[in-house]
């Protein structure tokens, strides 16, 4: 099989590092959504694996900020952190949909030790000390905000934050690919809705419309 071989012609040069530039911000605001999108889906998720799922998700937030260390982190979360966890979920999709710099700033307020970070009037946020701890919904709005200064120059992104395309899943997720096609949140979602399609039909789609027909959601998106 042959080998493709890149254009050295110095236009041809030019525009690939021009779509490279361009998806650059995409991929950056996509690892700091990432974990607050997991927090978000986690609360959703049923009874028996909504627990676990968001201290993890908690956890891992927590993580890119310093904020805790493997080593300390406890598997098994107290009624009062799973509470505490369960109340920044809710917050931090709220502020997914309906991002307010007012109400972030006084988020921020809270962060110790004393985040170094500048707010701007469109609510962009951007760190300048990266390591500082916080309860989850003002890590979350921090995240959330260098998302969105990261995201300043890319036109109509906030089309991008979409719900999962698999009628029985409602996950978020983040389109960073530069034709924003992406509708699945993961592979899993992906693969089954396209098997009960091929399988069931239109019986599939009458079953999810009466809500008698569901699947466990995939713990790993």
């Amino acid at each position: 099989m042959r080998k493709r071989r890149l254009s050295k012609t110095p236009r041809a040069r030019r525009e690939r590092e021009k779509r490279i530039r361009l998806h650059e911000p995409l991929l950056r605001a996509h690892a700091m959504l990432a974990p607050v999108l997991r927090l978000v889906n986690a609360a959703a998720l049923p009874e028996g694996q909504r627990a676990s799922a968001l201290d993890v998700a908690a956890f891992a937030l927590a993580e890119d900020y310093g904020a805790v260390h493997r080593d300390n982190w406890s598997p098994n979360p107290s009624p009062a952190r799973l509470k505490e966890t369960r109340r920044g979920a809710r917050l931090s999709a709220r502020l997914l949909r309906n991002w307010k710099p007012g109400a972030v700033r006084v988020l921020l307020v809270g962060v110790e030790p004393s985040a170094e970070y500048v707010l701007a009037d469109d609510g962009a946020v951007e760190l300048v000390a990266s390591c500082c701890a916080g309860r989850v919904e003002q890590l979350a709005a921090l995240s959330i905000g260098r998302a969105r200064a990261a995201l300043r120059d890319v036109p109509d992104w906030e089309a991008r934050l979409k719900t999962c395309t698999n009628p029985v899943c409602t996950k978020l997720l983040f389109d960073a690919t530069r034709p924003q096609n992406r509708i699945y949140c993961c592979a899993f979602c992906s693969n089954r809705h396209n098997q009960m399609q091929l399988r069931l039909g239109p019986e599939y789609k009458a079953r999810v419309a009466s809500g008698n027909f569901t699947f466990s959601p995939c713990l790993h998106c």
